[in-house]
């Protein structure tokens, strides 16, 4: 509810028991129950992942051994991205600095500049 107050699923929602055709839905192979939920507006996933961490942490604990809780959604698309960035970064930036003295002829010239400012040295 609006003012922060819980309210009995049954007023919500009914419960049936009904019999249908087994199917386990699995994740990397393993068998996967999903829990989905939406943040409220005005508030990024991120944000509510980290507000949750720790009370998620005290529930995975306490789950039998073998059981794992594991953030999905755009918390987990973006930890992708982040990782593929970081992964190719380094070597963006040794590949610009080999390109850059390699036109420049000589290592020490794209620093040259810099030396000399710290140095006092006019050309």
């Amino acid at each position: 509810m609006d003012n922060g107050q819980t309210i009995p699923l049954s007023e919500v929602a009914s419960v049936q028991y009904k019999l249908e055709q087994p199917s386990i839905w699995r994740r990397d192979l393993l068998p996967t129950i999903t829990v989905q939920a939406d943040v409220v507006p005005g508030i990024e996933a991120k944000t509510a992942n980290g507000q949750l961490a720790a009370p998620i942490a005290e529930l995975e604990k306490k789950l039998p051994a073998g059981y794992t809780i594991e953030v999905g959604g755009t918390v987990e698309e973006s930890a992708k991205g982040l990782r593929s960035i970081a992964f190719i970064l380094p070597m963006m930036i040794f590949l610009m600095l080999t390109i850059l003295m390699v036109q420049l002829r000589r290592s020490e010239r794209p620093m040259a500049p810099t030396w000399r400012q710290t140095r006092g040295c006019r050309k």
